[in-house]
């Protein structure tokens, strides 16, 4: 269930996205999913699934292309290629980076976490 709300939180933000701070705040909310033992691998094909599903449904917004264009400074094919990588650093940096701490330290008894002997 979580990775379903993940995926469709993903995939809208990159329908509607009007900046980058959106997105870093929407895998900061991934990853504060009480998601047992993810990996960072998922994260990473959550967000590949989230881009590819906003891209099937009408193109990713022209405003991700121009946020993620601001920052490299690509054109054309470089854009597309832009926002495949920045899409998956961070969203898979921030989301594992959350889990880790926000669920292992903080939250670990609502998780379900047993500290380990």
């Amino acid at each position: 269930m979580w990775y379903t709300l993940g995926l469709v939180l993903l995939w809208h933000v990159l329908t509607n996205m009007p900046a980058l701070w959106i997105l870093m705040v929407c895998s900061i909310l991934v990853g504060l999913f009480p998601i047992r033992h993810p990996r960072w691998w998922k994260y990473g094909l959550l967000a590949l699934m989230a881009l590819v599903m906003s891209m099937l449904w009408n193109g990713l917004s022209t405003l991700t292309f121009g946020t993620v264009g601001q920052i490299t400074g690509l054109g054309g094919l470089g854009y597309g290629l832009a926002v495949v990588v920045v899409d998956l650093v961070t969203v898979i940096l921030l989301a594992t980076t959350v889990q880790w701490w926000v669920g292992r330290w903080l939250l670990a008894r609502w998780y379900g976490f047993k500290p380990r002997s």
